[in-house]
């Protein structure tokens, strides 16, 4: 957490200006339209109904912010290399990095938490901080009070469950699933979209439910 605080202290003008999103506004404004322009993308002009609910939901309710620090855009412990004296040595995969409020990657990092646990069926590893303890620990090391993070939540899940449909395509498109597979829509990610926009929640497809071998219950 130390360490994602840090990243956020990286100056501005130190980025990349290749690191912007492309328009006017502020960076917030700019990463949204560009979440929009992915999303219209991966969609092939197909209804999605959670998804194009949930992008509904982030237009409609977008916080008002006008910060810019560097965003890692996929914050989480997998994408950290730790040394011998289990500290930090290293961060990477920055292929998606941008600049906008600090709370995307928090948002990211919660998400990323419920997926690899109770999203799954799977009880968080004992010792390890729960949500409430994970901003209180990014705010202590970042100074910084985390606001609207239930938004940035959901932007994060958008992001992943657009991924997830992303994934699915490409391996039916190469022959890897039928071309009626439901995985892209009927999964563990999609099914916490649906828990976090009141929606009811989809059956696992049955190449997931069959590979994954769990529970399909999503705890909120």
């Amino acid at each position: 957490i130390r360490t994602l605080a840090a990243v956020h202290e990286v100056p501005a003008t130190s980025v990349p200006g290749c690191l912007e999103r492309p328009g006017a506004g502020t960076a917030l404004d700019r990463h949204i339209r560009w979440m929009e322009d992915w999303h219209r993308w991966a969609a092939r002009d197909r209804d999605l109904e959670l998804l194009d609910l949930s992008l509904d939901a982030l237009l409609g309710q977008r916080p008002d912010s006008d910060e810019s620090v560097l965003v890692w855009n996929d914050a989480r412990p997998g994408n950290m290399i730790f040394g011998p004296d289990l500290g930090v040595s290293a961060i990477v995969d920055f292929e998606a990095a941008g600049l906008g409020p600090r709370e995307i990657d928090l948002g990211w990092w919660l998400m990323f938490e419920q997926f690899l646990t109770t999203a799954q069926g799977v009880p968080p590893l004992a010792g390890l901080p729960d949500r409430a303890e994970t901003i209180s620990l990014y705010e202590s090391a970042s100074g910084h009070q985390a606001h609207d993070l239930g938004w940035y939540e959901l932007l994060a899940t958008h992001a992943f469950a657009l991924i997830m449909l992303r994934f699915a395509d490409r391996e039916i498109d190469a022959g890897r699933l039928a071309p009626d597979s439901t995985m892209g829509t009927n999964n563990p990610v999609a099914q916490m979209l649906a828990v976090r926009l009141g929606r009811p929640v989809p059956d696992l497809a049955p190449e997931f439910g069959a590979v994954a071998g769990r529970s399909t219950t999503v705890e909120q």
